[in-house]
């Protein structure tokens, strides 16, 4: 680990020092990966002793499940965002949740590389969480796609919901390689619209 992206060691309250901690480890696990990620390397770039990451986070198990639970955090607040009410039209939604991960990725946001590599991590001990969250996103694209089919933004002969819920987490894989791997912007700003123009026209 690269020690000068160490922290300047200061005193901070108990709450102040643990979410310092989780941004720590959220930062490690995206560099090193959920099943690699562990106390030292958090302690190492945190500036503080191993035992004091022990302190936070009693064990393996409790470290990975809360930064996982910080990923599926972050995840529900970006859609929250994307999609303000019941009212927001979809296709500004989802334009709206396309760009956004499309600027994370390209910006390295730690949190959306632990979330996607969560997302094919099926052993057991953290793919039921997953499974359980991706269940519950996928019933809000189907109600969201339905309820804009009533209102008549969608065709009426379209796709069915569970298709177009499918699709849509198939294109933010997509674009998650992409940006992950290209700077073509152009490139990845065409491969949403064309989704979108399946989608909506």
């Amino acid at each position: 680990m690269d020690t000068s992206t160490k922290r300047r060691r200061t005193r901070l309250s108990p709450e102040q020092r643990r979410e310092q901690l989780l941004n720590t480890a959220m930062e490690v696990f995206a560099l090193r990966g959920i099943g690699r990620a562990g106390h030292a390397e958090i302690a190492e770039i945190a500036q503080v002793s191993v035992a004091t990451v022990f302190n936070y986070f009693p064990t393996r198990e409790d470290l990975v499940d809360v930064v996982l639970a910080q990923a599926e955090r972050e995840f529900a607040l970006v859609l929250k965002r994307c999609f303000q009410s019941a009212e927001t039209p979809l296709k500004q939604g989802v334009t709206a949740l396309l760009d956004g991960l499309m600027v994370s990725v390209q910006q390295q946001v730690a949190w959306v590389r632990v979330w996607f590599e969560w997302s094919t991590s099926t052993r057991d001990e953290v793919w039921p969480k997953f499974l359980q969250g991706h269940n519950e996103t996928n019933q809000f694209f189907i109600e969201s796609y339905e309820t804009a089919k009533r209102q008549g933004e969608i065709r009426t002969e379209a796709l069915q919901a569970d298709t177009f819920a499918d699709y849509l987490h198939g294109i933010c894989y997509v674009l998650f390689i992409r940006a992950t791997v290209s700077r073509d912007e152009a490139l990845i700003r065409r491969k949403t619209n064309e989704f979108l123009e399946l989608i909506f026209n």
